[in-house]
């Protein structure tokens, strides 16, 4: 699909195995940028948690990458968010 219509993504532009490396490794490192963005130690671990399964899902040897369990994995952390009252200051 990104590449036959010439979509510019890690993927098509560094190739499969490098582009989702570079994929998976801003994936944890969003996840654990946002506990220390706003001081959460609460935070810490299910962003470590989270960050790793979508680690894990991107890397995983499939044709294509599971963004229904990206999302999922996506939703529990911002259920963790939630609970923390990070947004209620």
């Amino acid at each position: 699909g990104d590449k036959k219509y010439g979509i510019k993504t890690f993927i098509t532009v560094f190739g499969e195995k490098k582009g989702r490396k570079i994929t998976a490794l801003l994936a944890l490192v969003g996840y654990f940028i946002f506990p220390l963005f706003f001081l959460n130690l609460f935070l810490v671990l299910p962003a470590l948690a989270c960050g790793i399964a979508t680690y894990y899902i991107i890397m995983k040897k499939s044709v294509k990458i599971n963004e229904s369990a990206v999302f999922g994995v996506f939703f529990v952390f911002f259920i963790f968010v939630a609970f923390s009252g990070v947004f209620v200051r």
